[in-house]
């Protein structure tokens, strides 16, 4: 078993490793497959990639909910701690903490119970929906919100075969990931 800060190591190579045209053309692929699986759903929750960051560009996702008259939540940092706002087309962003962008002028929302698909970034996940993110939890603490919400992690790539080693917890596993080659649905561990 591999612990989280090697995956974590491993996976941003990996990514970082990726070209601009593979980024790109894996994140058509993956916004494609959330739109044709999810779309009879209403509200997402989506997150918004960080600029030089090689994670899925999800702004095509945004664009095409938006697109559909869907309704786009996401979520930003305060003082370390996540909030919600409503996204639209009209919406503006400046560059926030760890390069991620931020809407300007963001109104505070309460997602509690309301999401439909929340959408999450990810480095890797194993083949029981165990995710390595970025380390902080702050995900974990948004599924906890929005307990009815499908949990759907995007990524270029597929779970790895042996089981995250040093899983906490307050770790929540996802419930799909979305990759350029399909979407895998996690099944409840034995």
């Amino acid at each position: 078993m591999k612990q989280k800060a090697e995956l974590r190591a491993e996976f941003l190579s990996k990514r970082g490793a990726l070209s601009t045209c593979e980024v790109d053309d894996s994140s058509i692929l993956i916004a494609q497959r959330v739109l044709g699986k999810w779309a009879e759903m209403d509200r997402f929750h989506v997150f918004l990639p960080r600029e030089n960051g090689n994670e899925v560009n999800t702004w095509i996702l945004i664009e095409a909910l938006l697109a559909r008259n869907k309704h786009v939540f996401t979520s930003f940092l305060v003082d370390l701690e996540l909030q919600h706002t409503s996204i639209s087309r009209e919406t503006t962003y400046e560059t926030g903490k760890w390069n991620i962008p931020q809407p300007v002028d963001a109104i505070e929302t309460n997602i509690q119970g309301i999401i439909d698909v929340c959408i999450v970034p990810l480095l890797c996940v194993d083949r029981y929906g165990n995710r390595v993110g970025y380390g902080k939890g702050y995900y974990d603490d948004l599924f906890l919100s929005i307990p009815d919400a499908k949990k759907v992690g995007v990524s270029f790539f597929e779970p790895i075969l042996e089981e995250i080693g040093d899983l906490r917890a307050g770790d929540v596993p996802l419930d799909y990931l979305v990759s350029p080659r399909g979407i895998i649905e996690f099944r409840v561990q034995d």
